[in-house]
């Protein structure tokens, strides 16, 4: 389509958006036809800067944030989409970006040259790095001159004492991912509570009769409410499957990287059985953690605010509500732990199993 054809979509669009002011406003839909503001005077030219102009000015504005045209580069010889930086704010806010992905997988045509290049803050090379920067306790160092009056630095200690722990490294690696889902969740949370208010007013607005507007009001409110609730669960949800993406390819990079410096006489200690259920089994725990570690705080926020609500309607009968809640919180648990001793014991199982068939194949 030129350049024409979205001139024409964007003024009909315009005249759409006016019309739909002008129903709002209580004016007739006639004000915004050309030749009534034109033969209307002064009110007729108030009318069409207002409903007209204006958010002709908006959508010319704003219509290109909206596009999900993406930059294109050449690169020997071939064109290459450069990922994220084309992404727009419509299709970072709707994830616009993977209708493409999913049409093409759908026919069975997806490829690995039909995927967008990965950044490069996503890299396993560069995760692997911050893992590795992480992970290294920074020894302190103290300058002094000898004889010669040459300066030398040399280590207060000799070896740096200990290591940082597994979850501060792991931290490091996915730590703006974990605090951005954090801040979307605590929106998400706050935002979760204007729903049942604006039933509440509903309720009111019924049975009382208010204003007729206040009836449109609420409605929208309660949509717009429950709209953006869900957008942002869809983005905490995306931050924290990306963490923990990010913990994941740390991680095995790392595991890979120990596998090939290992000694012998630890080889006979770990078994290939015991890498690979690291690698398959432990890192997808620790990705499993990362993207349900906010739960320890958003969940208890959740009930608290639950019961707030229902002691508020109900009074003192909510109460059977937390005991429900408690009966299944420790049938959860006690599934929970047996789930996790029977999985234990069947790692160690496999790990047995790889081990004989290792020795019989060598």
């Amino acid at each position: 389509m030129g350049r024409c054809g979205e001139w024409l979509i964007r003024m009909f669009l315009a005249f759409l958006f006016s019309v739909c002011l002008a129903y709002i406003g209580r004016f007739p839909a006639s004000y915004i036809s050309i030749p009534n503001i034109l033969l209307a005077g002064q009110h007729g030219i108030k009318t069409f800067a207002i409903f007209f102009l204006l958010p002709v000015i908006v959508i010319q504005l704003a219509a290109p944030r909206f596009s999900a045209r993406t930059s294109h580069e050449r690169h020997e010889g071939r064109k290459i989409q450069r990922f994220p930086m084309a992404w727009t704010l419509f299709s970072r806010l709707f994830f616009t970006y993977t209708w493409r992905i999913l049409v093409l997988g759908y026919r069975n045509r997806l490829e690995l040259s039909s995927l967008d290049p990965l950044p490069e803050n996503v890299k396993s090379s560069a995760l692997s790095a911050v893992f590795q920067r992480a992970s290294i306790k920074k020894r302190d160092f103290s300058g002094y001159v000898d004889e010669k009056e040459a300066f030398i630095q040399a280590p207060t200690s000799s070896s740096p004492k200990g290591r940082p722990p597994l979850y501060a490294v792991v931290f490091a690696v996915s730590r703006w991912e974990l605090v951005f889902s954090a801040v979307v969740r605590l929106a998400g949370i706050a935002l979760s509570l204007v729903p049942p208010l604006t039933l509440g007013y509903l309720l009111v607005f019924i049975e009382d009769g208010e204003v007729g507007w206040h009836g449109y009001a609420y409605a929208l409110e309660y949509t717009l409410s429950q709209f953006v609730c869900g957008l942002l669960n869809a983005h905490d949800k995306y931050f924290m499957a990306l963490g923990a993406y990010k913990a994941q390819s740390a991680l095995v990079s790392a595991l890979y990287k120990k596998v090939l410096r290992i000694s012998s006489s630890s080889r006979r200690k770990y078994t290939a059985g015991h890498i690979t259920n690291l690698i398959s089994v432990d890192v997808e725990q620790v990705g499993q953690f990362l993207q349900l570690a906010n739960s320890c705080w958003s969940v208890p926020l959740k009930i608290v605010a639950t019961l707030a609500f229902l002691w508020h309607y109900l009074g003192p009968s909510c109460m059977a509500t937390v005991a429900t809640m408690s009966i299944g919180t420790l049938a959860t648990t006690c599934a929970a732990h047996y789930c996790g001793k029977f999985q234990k014991q069947q790692m160690a199982f496999k790990d047995l199993r790889l081990r004989l068939t290792n020795e019989i194949l060598n």
